[in-house]
């Protein structure tokens, strides 16, 4: 299957090109940057490959939580290229792509970027044995002193919200932590991976129906 993946809801832009198990990525930590560069980065991945958009099965796009603008021109670039050519779109948690980009060896993860206003979007997954994370909770936003995990397992932690407020989650996991990689960020390729599967499962929508997802619950605590 050809499926072309894009990310730029965070401070990371990229796009990849998944062909029949190989996977080609363009990849740029450019913020502000991110509405000049995606359009550049598949024109080139379809270049190199000499594939015309036409050719390809479907489209993934890193659908949120991430920056307000970053979120909306993923979706409104992924839309616009499905319209283009009638192709079918997947969309991807961007805490999903961010947990798919953890070591292999990393079973349990937890997921966290940076929400701005002193808070910070969160999710839990586990690794399953096809090697793609699978959700085990809701996708979560609160302040980093009302985090609140309920869970005897040991977690790695990915992304620039363990990072910005580490100390304080720190305190908060406690036992519960198992090793951090704060300078991960959610890329293209990883959305790939896991649209992969969703698309082979019938989970693809239109152009039309396809929505960005921004996530502001009440709750801070999960039993996982």
């Amino acid at each position: 299957m050809k499926i072309l993946a894009i990310d730029t809801t965070t401070e990371a832009c990229s796009a990849a090109l998944h062909i029949n198990g190989e996977t080609c990525e363009k990849y740029e930590v450019a913020p502000r940057q991110h509405a000049e560069l995606i359009l550049q980065m598949i024109d080139r991945l379809l270049a190199e490959s000499e594939l015309p958009l036409s050719n390809i099965d479907g489209i993934a796009f890193a659908c949120g939580p991430g920056a307000f603008t970053g979120v909306r021109l993923c979706t409104s670039v992924a839309q616009g290229l499905a319209y283009s050519v009638d192709l079918p779109l997947v969309s991807v948690s961007t805490l999903a792509t961010l947990a798919q980009g953890a070591p292999a060896s990393a079973e349990n993860i937890l997921s966290m970027l940076d929400a701005r206003m002193g808070e910070i979007y969160w999710g839990a997954f586990l690794r399953e044995n096809n090697s793609l994370v699978r959700s085990v909770s809701e996708e979560r936003v609160c302040r980093p002193d009302e985090f609140l995990l309920e869970s005897n397992e040991h977690f790695h932690v990915v992304g620039p919200g363990w990072a910005k407020y580490d100390t304080i989650l720190a305190d908060k996991l406690s036992e519960k932590l198992s090793d951090t990689y704060p300078d991960l960020l959610p890329r293209a390729r990883h959305v790939a991976e896991i649209a992969l599967n969703k698309f082979n499962n019938g989970e693809s929508t239109t152009a039309k129906l396809a929505s960005p997802t921004y996530t502001r619950l009440l709750y801070s605590s999960i039993t996982v």
